[in-house]
């Protein structure tokens, strides 16, 4: 007797695991989107205007949650983020309790073409490792910022700690002498003495210190390298505009005696 197909018992399709990546594919067929704002892309560091679009709720979830995502207008890859609603009835997009950035991994932190090589390849490294481990992040972003005290602006003391708290007294602008020094009290230096005296050793972080310490550096960099590049570069502009005239160069200009 041959088998009736019909009495055969359905087979459930198999379906292939969805990547961030394959969703983010999606995009063009989405019509609900977020209020549009200024966004930095974590690929690029290109700040740009776009809207997030909303992607809908993961495969076989019920709880309030979402994922979004834009394209960079500038580099062209995608940014995905994961929303969590306040009100899980309606899932308004101006009622968002948090989104975090599902890709990429770790957010593209740029560094000035003044900052010397020497020290933007270490923070290039360190900001690589934020995602992986923020431990190994803070060690090396520690041992950064020591040695550009020690070698940019020749401060030597015992331990780290110390070293913040000598270049605090050289009057700093504020943003910069107030993310230094956060870094002893966000890193909880009173109860961990050794991330003080061993900057570059891997130890457990506080939260959002990894972060912090790389911010830190920014600063630090505007402070040290970017902002006195720009202020020379605006000098040498003025001179030229001043031999232009026929008037003689600040530089060479003779100053009197004073009696």
């Amino acid at each position: 007797m041959s088998e009736n197909p019909s009495s055969k018992t359905p087979t459930a399709p198999v379906r292939s695991q969805t990547t961030f990546l394959d969703i983010a594919v999606q995009l063009e067929g989405v019509l609900t989107m977020m209020p549009g704002k200024t966004l930095i892309c974590d690929h690029c560091g290109v700040s740009f205007i776009g809207r997030l679009k909303r992607l809908g709720m993961p495969d076989g979830t019920r709880d309030p949650y979402e994922v979004l995502a834009i394209r960079c207008a500038s580099c062209r890859q995608h940014l995905i983020y994961l929303a969590e609603w306040k009100d899980s009835a309606h899932m308004l997009p101006t009622q968002a309790k948090s989104i975090v950035r599902l890709w990429p991994q770790a957010a593209h932190v740029p560094v000035s073409e003044e900052v010397p090589e020497e020290f933007a390849r270490d923070f290039r490294e360190a900001n690589r490792l934020l995602s992986a481990s923020p431990k190994a992040s803070a060690a090396m972003s520690r041992r950064l910022l020591q040695r550009i005290l020690h070698d940019k602006v020749g401060i030597r003391k015992k331990d780290l700690a110390h070293e913040i708290e000598e270049f605090l007294k050289t009057g700093p602008p504020s943003y910069v002498a107030e993310s230094l020094d956060a870094i002893r009290v966000v890193g909880n230096f009173a109860a961990h003495p050794l991330k003080s005296t061993r900057t570059g050793e891997i130890m457990e972080v506080e939260p959002g210190e990894a972060e912090w310490v790389l911010y830190a550096l920014v600063s630090l960099f505007d402070h040290l390298f970017v902002q006195p590049a720009r202020a020379a570069a605006q000098r040498v502009l003025l001179d030229q505009k001043l031999e232009e005239a026929g008037k003689q160069p600040r530089g060479q200009r003779e100053t009197k005696p004073v009696r």
